[in-house]
């Protein structure tokens, strides 16, 4: 997120800059530095009630992590055990040829091995020919 100091206001007070890519809250510096320091038998767990402690949505959010809190391994559960990832993984196998197409057809990337297969089908198959006297 941009933050822009205001003169009129001071040095310690800031403005947000609204942002047409700000669409998730920004983690505050602790909060990574906290994560990227836990040890490794803390790697596995996840937590979602951090955040700043003057955010407007920090009593919802408390009250949800309070509500939750109890379902975490029901929760965990269904998500493992329901089959998300395996529909997911079957429709893009499903979708891989056409993508692999259209890659080929209309990608940019995809126009030098295009030139050079189209070169190579020039130089190598055979070619009709026809004899005319009419070619002025």
């Amino acid at each position: 997120a941009l933050v822009k100091r205001s003169l009129s206001s001071g040095i310690g007070s800031t403005v947000k800059e609204s942002s047409a890519f700000q669409s998730e809250m920004r983690m505050p510096d602790s909060a990574i530095r906290r994560q990227s320091s836990l040890g490794p038998s803390d790697k596995g767990k996840v937590t979602i009630c951090e955040g700043k402690p003057g955010d407007e949505d920090r009593p919802k959010k408390s009250s949800v992590c309070k509500n939750i809190e109890g379902c975490q391994e029901e929760l965990l559960a269904q998500v493992s055990g329901s089959s998300t990832a395996a529909v997911v993984l079957e429709m893009l196998v499903f979708m891989m040829d056409a993508i692999q197409t259209n890659f080929q057809q209309a990608s940019a990337v995809g126009s030098s091995s295009r030139a050079q297969q189209a070169l190579n089908e020039l130089h190598t198959l055979d070619k009709s020919v026809e004899m005319t006297d009419q070619l002025m």
